[in-house]
């Protein structure tokens, strides 16, 4: 198991099946508030009032309000968002980074834009994580019927702490 001063400057990818990935990572954001504002990037939809109060543990549901979330729907969205991130680390006392889904904008992704947008997303969070001295959490949840091979070999190749979930 992992302490809070281990992971920070790091970026920690948890891969599994959504079922079990997204009830972490949300617990995760609600556990890091306690120490630091946390920015949960929503890919799928996640966190929402029927989920966590279905997978959520009661204390936590209230806290799930002190939470700052954005919800790309796209790799177009999550790039730009990511990209200008800096400016909003920077400004705030956000010091967790949580992305419920990494893979599930590059689903509808054309192969040409999987290589184009994810290796840069994945440095630009790397760099920020460092930067910020940010504990980054992202979630992996394929499918394994969806053809997400080039993905993971990314994600593979750009995080070092992997865990399956």
């Amino acid at each position: 198991m992992l302490t809070t001063e281990q992971i920070k400057g790091k970026v920690v990818l948890l891969h599994g099946k959504r079922e079990n990935v997204a009830p972490l990572l949300i617990n995760t954001a609600v556990r890091m508030q306690e120490n630091s504002k946390v920015l949960f990037i929503d890919t799928i939809n996640c966190l929402t009032p029927q989920f966590v109060s279905k997978h959520c543990h009661k204390p936590m549901k209230s806290k799930v309000d002190k939470i700052f979330i954005s919800r790309p729907q796209s790799v177009h969205e999550l790039y730009s968002f990511i990209d200008r991130l800096d400016e909003l680390f920077e400004k705030t006392k956000l010091r967790t980074l949580v992305i419920s889904s990494i893979n599930l904008p590059f689903n509808s992704a054309t192969d040409n834009e999987q290589k184009m947008y994810l290796a840069p997303i994945l440095d630009k969070i790397d760099f920020l994580t460092k930067k910020y001295n940010l504990s980054t959490f992202i979630g992996n949840t394929t499918n394994p019927k969806e053809n997400s091979g080039s993905v993971n070999k990314v994600l593979a190749k750009k995080i070092e702490l992997i865990y399956a979930v």
